[in-house]
């Protein structure tokens, strides 16, 4: 009696245009979940690096400090490891590092990264040296270098 009735015969069909709707709207917002979280993944990955390289410029800078402040040495020394003594008042000396300064390949925590430059400036004014240390590391995810990161540090000698 209902399956012969004129209105329901011009309604054949409309529920799976309405599914077909509802499909293709879940799907686009699947899509766009998708896109996000990838983009959130690809994000904390360049995060990650970028401390890497944060932490291995400073160990640079760090290990320059060292050599300039040796531990239970006689005292400071000049950028390029001599006594500072044998520096002249009012005089200035700059130390460039070549490229590795500092290689932390298969270190843990540090995956391929490296210190490039290392550069110290020296002068001395008033039997005070001054020093101005600058690192600068890379981290490399692959092929390509991702993130680079530059410390620069100032110390002076205690009189």
């Amino acid at each position: 009696m209902f399956h012969n009735s004129p209105k329901l015969k011009y309604q054949q069909g409309s529920v799976l245009v309405l599914a077909i709707f509802v499909i293709v709207v879940m799907l686009l917002l699947a899509g766009a979940i998708l896109r996000m979280l990838s983009a959130g993944e690809q994000s904390l990955a360049y995060e990650v690096v970028g401390t890497r390289a944060y932490n291995a410029a400073n160990a640079g800078v760090q290990r320059r400090l060292a050599s300039i402040f040796p531990v239970g040495g006689a005292g400071s020394l000049r950028c390029n490891g001599n006594p500072v003594a044998s520096l002249a008042e009012g005089s200035e000396n700059t130390i460039t590092s070549a490229n590795p300064y500092l290689n932390f390949a298969g270190q843990e925590g540090f995956g391929s990264c490296q210190v490039t430059i290392v550069e110290c400036h020296n002068f001395k004014q008033s039997d005070v040296v001054y020093y101005r240390i600058t690192s600068t590391a890379q981290c490399d995810m692959g092929t390509e270098p991702v993130a680079s990161r530059t410390i620069e540090v100032q110390a002076r000698t205690v009189q």
